[in-house]
């Protein structure tokens, strides 16, 4: 794993998915609708800042996405459990996520056209 930035905390991880997940995962975004990519948090306008479409997979859509999700949280030395919502049905979890809300997002899947990028 390479540090690219401590302040956003960004890193590089070589190889981190194969081949054949890189290719099951955007065969899971093919025909998928996709939409403006925006910027959340701040009140900029993302007209001028994201340019590109984006859409969503979530752990659920295959056991390969789960795995992907396993493997980041083995990466982190985290309870893969928290990245995944359990609704009411898991107390212990429910301690260590608030409102029962994972703490991860789905996978975002981003497409730039030419010329088309996400200026911060």
């Amino acid at each position: 794993m390479t540090v690219i930035s401590c302040s956003p905390r960004v890193f590089e991880i070589d190889n981190f998915l194969s081949d054949v997940e890189v290719d099951h995962i955007l065969e899971l975004g093919t025909g998928r609708k996709l939409f403006r990519s925006s910027v959340s948090g701040g009140s900029e306008d993302s007209t001028k800042t994201r340019t590109s479409k984006n859409t969503w997979v979530n752990r659920e859509s295959s056991p390969i996405v789960d795995a992907v999700y396993r493997r980041a949280a083995d990466l982190l030395g985290m309870d893969e459990g928290m990245f995944r919502y359990r609704g009411d049905e898991d107390e212990h979890l429910t301690t260590l996520v608030k409102n029962n809300v994972a703490i991860t997002e789905e996978l975002q899947l981003v497409h730039y056209d030419v010329g088309q990028e996400y200026v911060s």
